[in-house]
C-alpha cells in the first residue's frame, strides 16, 4: 500500500474589472496579509493565485508564451511588444506602501525595457532597463526621475524588486542583494499594471519572466533577501495558498491523496483537519481515524488516506501558520464508494456480481460496514449505495 502511495505522490470578481486594492482590503481585513496579486505561470496561464481573483489579459500579437522553462517551473516569454494586462490599481493613493518584483532572464539588454509598470508618462510605478539612472541596467522610476542603477545579465536569472513608500517619501531599487535607495514619491498612474511591458511607451523585456508578486507593503531588504533565497513561495507575508485540495472518490482499495501548495514568510506550518459531524474542524494526526481509514502526513502538505473504509464520507482541509492568523484551504471532500467492488471507477453490473459473488461465500470482502460479519446489513449498504451510484 505505501508503494501505491508514493506512485500517487509523484502526481472573486467580474471579469475585466480592474479591482482597487483599497477595496481588497476592506473586504478581507488582515486575512490574507497583503499580497495583491501573484503569479508563478506554473499552470500555463497568467493567473492570480493571491487569492482576490485579480483578472488579466494578454497584449499583442503573437501575446506572450507560456509553458516555457521559468526560473521555479514555467515562465512567461515576452518579446518586448507582448505583456499581461493586470487589473489591479496600485496608484499611490490606493496603496500607499507597495513592493513589486520578479525573476526575469532578459534575452537582449537594451535601454528603457519595461518589466512592471502602470506608468502614465510621469515617471510613476515602474521597474526596467534603463540608461537614465546613470548606467544601462536596471532602474525604477521615482516620480521626478530614475533610480539605478544596477548591471542587467544577458541570458541569466536576477531577482529584481521596487519598493514605494508614499509615506516616507521613498523608493529603493533592489536588484540580487544589491540596493539603491532614493527620495521620491512617484505620481499616479494607470488604474491598471502591464507585466513584460510599459503601460505607457517605450519597449518590453525580451525575455522570460517568472515568480511576479504585488505586495501592498513595504519591504526590508531582509524580506527580500528572504525571496531571493526561498522563492516566490516566500513572498507572500502572511500565508496564502497557491493550491488547495481536490475531492477524492475512492473505492476501499484506494490510497487517497489530499494536496496543497502553501506559501508565507518565515516558519510556515501545514497542519490538516477533519470537519466532526457537529460541524467543526478539528486537527488531525497520523494513524486511523474511525471510520475513514488510516490518515499519513498530517502535519505536511500531502496527506494520504489508506486502509479506506467503505462508506465514508468526510471533509478535509489544511491550515497553513506563520507569525501571522493561521488560514484554511478550499474544503475537500473524500468519498470511499462501497459499490465499486472492483476499484474500476465505475458502478455497474460487473460490481454486483462481484459482490454477490462475495457474499454468497461468505468472504470478508463483502464485510462493508467491518463488524466481523458478513450478512443482511453488508446486503443492505452495498444495495443503497449501488443504487445511488456509489
Amino acid at each position: 500500500m505505501c508503494d501505491r502511495i508514493s506512485a500517487v505522490r509523484c502526481r472573486g470578481v467580474r471579469s475585466g474589472a480592474v479591482v482597487s486594492a483599497a477595496a481588497m482590503w476592506m473586504l478581507s481585513g488582515s486575512a490574507l496579509g497583503q499580497t495583491l496579486a501573484i503569479f508563478t505561470f506554473d499552470d500555463g496561464t497568467a493567473t492570480d493565485l493571491s487569492g482576490y481573483g485579480v483578472t488579466t489579459s494578454l497584449i499583442g500579437s503573437p501575446p506572450p508564451a507560456f509553458s516555457v522553462t521559468g526560473y521555479e517551473g514555467f515562465g512567461l516569454a515576452t518579446s518586448g511588444s507582448n505583456a499581461v494586462r493586470v487589473n489591479l490599481d496600485i496608484n499611490p493613493t490606493l496603496v500607499p506602501k507597495l513592493t513589486m518584483g520578479a525573476w526575469v532572464k532578459p534575452g537582449v539588454i537594451n535601454p528603457k525595457r519595461h518589466l512592471l509598470s502602470h506608468d502614465n508618462g510621469g515617471y510613476d510605478r515602474n521597474i526596467g532597463i534603463d540608461t537614465r539612472g546613470g548606467g544601462d541596467g536596471w532602474s525604477a522610476f521615482k516620480g521626478t526621475g530614475v533610480l539605478g542603477y544596477v548591471p542587467a545579465l544577458a541570458d541569466q536569472w536576477q531577482f529584481v524588486a521596487v519598493v514605494y513608500d508614499d509615506v516616507a517619501d521613498t523608493a529603493m531599487l533592489y536588484v540580487d542583494g544589491v540596493v539603491k535607495n532614493a527620495t521620491g514619491s512617484p505620481g499616479a498612474g494607470h488604474a491598471y499594471m502591464h507585466i513584460g511591458n510599459s503601460t505607457c511607451c517605450d519597449t518590453g523585456i525580451n525575455g522570460v519572466i517568472d515568480g511576479v508578486f504585488v505586495l501592498g507593503e513595504a519591504l526590508s531588504t531582509a524580506r527580500l533577501d528572504e525571496i531571493r533565497n526561498g522563492g516566490i513561495r516566500k513572498a507572500p507575508t502572511c500565508p496564502i495558498f497557491f493550491k488547495h485540495p481536490a475531492d477524492f472518490v475512492a473505492c476501499k482499495d484506494d490510497a487517497a491523496e489530499f494536496h496543497v501548495i502553501a506559501a508565507g514568510a518565515g516558519d510556515l506550518s501545514v497542519q490538516w483537519q477533519i470537519r466532526t459531524e457537529m460541524g467543526t474542524w478539528v486537527d488531525v494526526g497520523d494513524g486511523e481515524f474511525p471510520g475513514v481509514g488510516g490518515l499519513i502526513g498530517t502535519d505536511t502538505p500531502d496527506l494520504s488516506v489508506i486502509n479506506l473504509q467503505p462508506g465514508a464520507k468526510v471533509r478535509f482541509r489544511a491550515m497553513a501558520t506563520n507569525a501571522c492568523a493561521p488560514i484554511p484551504s478550499h474544503e475537500a471532500w473524500l468519498t470511499v464508494c462501497p459499490s465499486d467492488s472492483n476499484c474500476d471507477g465505475f458502478v455497474n453490473g460487473d460490481d454486483y456480481d462481484q459482490f454477490a459473488s462475495a457474499f454468497e461465500a461468505a468472504d470478508p470482502a463483502a464485510d462493508l460496514n467491518l463488524d466481523g460479519f458478513v450478512n443482511g446489513d453488508d446486503y443492505d449498504m452495498f444495495a443503497s449505495a449501488f443504487e445511488a451510484g456509489c
